[in-house]
């Protein structure tokens, strides 16, 4: 027996629950399996965001400047004006993100104890954007999960990490899901 051994983007690109892959089906007549409830994720549609992250818009700028200004200073009541709820990633992002780094990230609302605060996006009110609490921005000192809501930025002779950019979200139903990554400066 010969057996192709698969390139990481074809493994990447297979559905979980056979050993189809989804470049297998673009030459097969028959249909793909559907995927499992709790692997499903609403498409973003690129028109449901006008404007990237970081590039020009002054809510994400302000934001930024608005959070170091709290973190720095450790004002919680500064923080506390920024943010409307405090959010942790689902469960079950959490066990997708072990067996498939690309999955987009899904987070919910808790009453508090969330690693992860949402503040509203002005006049898009489906949009929020989200940044860490201070305990887990201060935890990527020496952990860098790859959690699908940001990005790092290795920066030599950094103190400690950064807000850059707030990670943007949109929400599905009572959730929020990731639809562009932060991005968070840590000592490189």
């Amino acid at each position: 027996f010969f057996f192709k051994q698969k390139t990481a983007y074809e493994i990447r690109n297979c559905d979980w629950s056979s050993d189809v892959c989804s470049s297998d089906l673009a030459n097969s007549s028959t249909a793909p399996a559907p995927t499992p409830p709790s692997q499903l994720v609403h498409p973003v549609n690129e028109s449901d965001h006008s404007e990237t992250p970081g590039q020009g818009n002054d809510q994400c700028k302000s934001i930024v400047d608005e959070y170091r200004t709290a973190y720095l200073r450790k004002v919680r009541s500064l923080l506390g004006q920024l943010y409307s709820q405090e959010l942790k990633i689902t469960e079950e992002s959490e066990q997708a993100l072990q067996y498939f780094p690309a999955h987009q990230t899904i987070l919910e609302a808790v009453g508090s104890g969330g690693s992860y605060l949402l503040i509203p996006a002005n006049g898009r009110p489906s949009h929020a954007w989200i940044v860490p609490d201070w305990q887990t921005l201060e935890s990527y000192a020496n952990s860098r999960p790859n959690k699908g809501v940001f990005s790092y930025d290795y920066v030599a002779g950094l103190g400690s990490p950064e807000l850059r950019q707030p990670a943007e979200v949109k929400q599905v139903g009572d959730r929020w899901q990731v639809v562009n990554m932060g991005v968070i400066a840590v000592p490189g």
